[in-house]
């Protein structure tokens, strides 16, 4: 058995929620969609107006969807620029506010959460949530999720210009 699994404490779920309230959300909302543009290494990282185009695509096509980006407080100035970028109807920038150990609580009300290779995507795996990962430089077969299935799907590229936002979509 491959599937990983992660504990939740039980009290992650009430944090959750007030720091979604604060933000504004109601914590009974669907359609989330989680974009984490930050990672450990400047090399793994996505360009921000992928996700940027990304984004746009999504609050296109679903009506009432809305866009979460998260991230470390040293991420949230780049976070911001996506969200300034989206504009800010629909993308609530989490960035520094929703602490390690409530992510996965968080990730598991998303309907999709997509990063490059990061240890945040790892926790979106054993909690269950459906991923897009994006790798160029990394194996997904050592890094990515372990098993596919219809949860998990990775996106791959040489380079990552060529994991374009479309292919992503």
């Amino acid at each position: 058995d491959h599937r990983s699994s992660l504990h939740i404490p039980a009290d992650s779920g009430r944090r959750v929620d007030d720091i979604l309230k604060g933000c504004g959300i109601d914590p009974e909302d669907a359609a989330w969609i989680g974009l984490h543009p930050g990672t450990s290494v400047t090399w793994k990282s996505w360009p921000p107006e992928y996700y940027e185009n990304l984004g746009r695509m999504f609050l296109q096509r679903l009506q009432g969807a809305k866009i979460f980006l998260t991230g470390s407080l040293a991420e949230r100035p780049l976070c911001e620029r996506i969200r300034m970028g989206l504009g800010i109807d629909r993308v609530i920038n989490l960035a520094g506010k929703m602490p390690i150990r409530d992510m996965p609580n968080f990730l598991g009300r998303l309907a999709v959460f997509i990063s490059a290779d990061t240890g945040v995507a790892v926790m979106a795996y054993a909690v269950g949530c459906r991923t897009v990962t994006l790798f160029w430089k990394t194996n997904p077969s050592v890094s990515g999720p372990m098993e596919l299935g219809d949860r998990h799907r990775v996106v791959r590229g040489a380079v990552r210009e060529d994991v374009r936002p479309e292919r992503v979509l």
